[in-house]
């Protein structure tokens, strides 16, 4: 693997558990990255850093694509990083579940609070019904 000179780490890595270096230049298909939504996310990113990481997962041919979080990719590669620090998921329960705690803790932030505990994932609606299908990502 090239070592990677510039990286892009996010605030808050909630799940340890699968945490990975991706090489920028090996992410494919960044969709859905609306001009006005890329502004905000480039001056939040700029103001306080990236606050969570996207979500890939590997295609047949090795490469990474990007789930959740095409903004923050596309902000890297336009930015100079050669990589940055990613969920990887390995089925859609895990991209559903990992992309919406990337959102609490996206709306966390907005109202100035911090991800203090796992509290929040349990009073979530939404999670709830993915826990018992992600278990292995809350695992120690």
């Amino acid at each position: 693997m090239i070592p990677l000179k510039k990286m892009l780490w996010p605030k808050y890595m909630l799940i340890s558990k699968r945490i990975t270096s991706v090489p920028t230049a090996r992410i494919e298909n960044v969709y859905g990255t609306h001009n006005d939504f890329y502004q905000m996310i480039k001056a939040d990113i700029k103001q306080k850093g990236m606050l969570n990481p996207p979500v890939m997962e590997k295609n047949e041919q090795g490469n990474w694509v990007c789930r959740n979080g095409n903004h923050r990719v596309k902000f890297a590669k336009k930015n100079g990083y050669d990589g940055i620090i990613c969920y990887e998921a390995y089925n859609d329960d895990e991209v559903k579940f990992l992309s919406r705690l990337n959102i609490l803790v996206w709306e966390l932030d907005k109202r100035g609070e911090e991800p203090r505990d796992f509290e929040f994932i349990f009073k979530d609606p939404k999670l709830k019904k993915l826990i018992e299908k992600c278990r292995t990502l809350l695992e120690p």
